[in-house]
């Protein structure tokens, strides 16, 4: 449901289909998830990892850079969660 209407049906992997995220590595997770949060995106935790949802590795790492937050990036299956934020941005 988004806005009362339904966004997506079907199981869970179908619904998350091949949407990713991207998960965010680093000693400084605070700076890069202060960093990417003030650029838009939509960032949420896992531990200390950092993850970035409907979003692009080579983008994040280049806001990573340009904020001098060394760090590495991966692009990786997005969660259930991660697919109902993008549905509904």
């Amino acid at each position: 449901m988004s806005s009362g209407a339904i966004a997506a049906t079907g199981t869970e992997t179908d619904i998350i289909g091949d949407t990713t995220a991207v998960l965010v590595s680093t000693s400084s997770w605070t700076d890069a998830f202060e960093a990417l949060e003030a650029a838009g995106a939509l960032v949420t935790l896992d531990g200390r990892n950092v993850r970035v949802a409907n979003a692009d590795a080579a983008e994040v790492e280049r806001q990573l850079a340009a904020a001098g937050i060394p760090a590495s990036v991966a692009s990786v299956p997005a969660s259930l969660d991660e697919k109902m934020v993008a549905l509904a941005t």
